[in-house]
């Protein structure tokens, strides 16, 4: 675009914006919010800047959420409409509806737990004095703040491969800064989270918060701390040591116990 200032029926353009010769643009915008209308801003912003010259857009919200394993199949989708749609951007100029719908389809899920996630993730970024990038090149976890935020975290890192042959309850009671109980049923495989007491419970592990936030996120060993009797184990002990089988750290995204 040339630098020069031009009036046209009260409104301020540079030239090359309204020559038909200027380059072509395409603007593709992704944003962490779920709505469509975080772009609200955006598109009339580059349609004034592009004018005549802005061939597509492409926004897609809620861009986070597919990267969450489940989700994989749709984020699949995505890409490859995505990279479909630059093909046909080259060829004839502009995007089938039916492409565009594929790259804005509703991405599922629930985000109400992504978000809670994201946050706790942030959180503890900050707490830590970490980069996002420091944070993962350190192997680090997310460090729960309530009885809600723990069953989530065990939830993400559950390991249904590892638990194709088990069938148990494992319940957690809690004290000091956060109290209450929450439950995980483990059935073959599936596994089912709730907060609360259960009668039923095959192995009770009764704890302090924070000291078991600590086993939790690999800042200390369960084990050791059971010895020193930091926190007490009834039932079925032989599920205390599977559970770093059944929810232990693979990768960043698990905790390891």
């Amino acid at each position: 675009m040339g630098p020069f200032l031009h009036r046209l029926d009260g409104k301020t353009f540079h030239p090359l914006r309204h020559n038909l010769n200027a380059p072509r643009g395409v603007v593709l915008s992704m944003a962490e919010f779920p709505e469509p209308s975080v772009f609200n801003q955006l598109s009339p912003y580059v349609n004034f800047l592009f004018g005549k010259c802005l061939m597509a857009e492409i926004y897609r919200p809620g861009a986070e959420m597919p990267t969450l394993p489940e989700l994989a199949e749709t984020k699949e989708d995505i890409l490859e409409a995505t990279v479909q749609a630059g093909r046909e951007i080259v060829q004839s100029g502009s995007i089938r509806a039916t492409r565009m719908e594929r790259i804005t389809q509703p991405i599922g899920g629930d985000y109400d737990s992504f978000s809670a996630m994201t946050n706790l993730f942030w959180r503890s970024c900050i707490q830590e004095g970490l980069t996002p990038k420091e944070f993962h090149q350190r192997n680090l976890l997310p460090r729960p703040d309530s009885i809600e935020t723990f069953m989530l975290l065990m939830l993400r890192g559950f390991k249904p491969e590892r638990a194709a042959q088990t069938r148990a309850v494992i319940q957690f009671t809690f004290s000091g800064e956060v109290e209450g109980s929450c439950h995980f049923k483990i059935d073959n495989g599936r596994i089912e989270a709730k907060q609360g007491a259960v009668a039923s419970a095959d192995l009770v592990v009764e704890s302090p918060f924070g000291i078991w936030m600590d086993v939790t996120t690999g800042k200390s060993s369960g084990k050791w701390l059971y010895i020193r009797r930091k926190y007490k184990a009834s039932g079925d002990m032989s599920l205390l040591p599977r559970i770093k089988e059944l929810f232990g750290r693979t990768d960043e995204n698990t905790p390891g116990i």
